[in-house]
């Protein structure tokens, strides 16, 4: 499915997709990324512990977009990451995360 919209969006040169364990791979690389969607199992506190791993993998202007269920609730900062905005639709909470310079 993620694959298809890529190409929906013809944004086929300029994504990667990784079809493995995500904190396996923010061990193992050493990419730099400016964009980070996390769409974790609700309820599992997966969000903080992808934040803590990202701190070495995002550039300086980075932004973490962490879907959780409206309910849950992330800290202000984690690692070197600080809320910049909350959105909440319906069911769905997306808090906004952005490298605190």
């Amino acid at each position: 499915v993620v694959k298809k919209n890529i190409e929906l969006c013809k944004f086929t040169s300029q994504t990667q997709t990784f079809l493995l364990d995500a904190a396996a791979y923010l061990r193992m690389t050493s990419e730099k990324f400016d964009v980070v969607i996390l769409d974790p199992p609700y309820h599992k506190n997966l969000c903080v512990s992808a934040l803590e791993l990202l701190g070495n993998a995002v550039n300086e202007d980075a932004v973490v977009i962490c879907e959780t269920q409206s309910d849950e609730e992330l800290p202000e900062n984690v690692g070197c990451f600080i809320i910049d905005r909350v959105y909440s639709y319906s069911s769905i909470k997306l808090t906004v995360y952005r490298v605190d310079n």
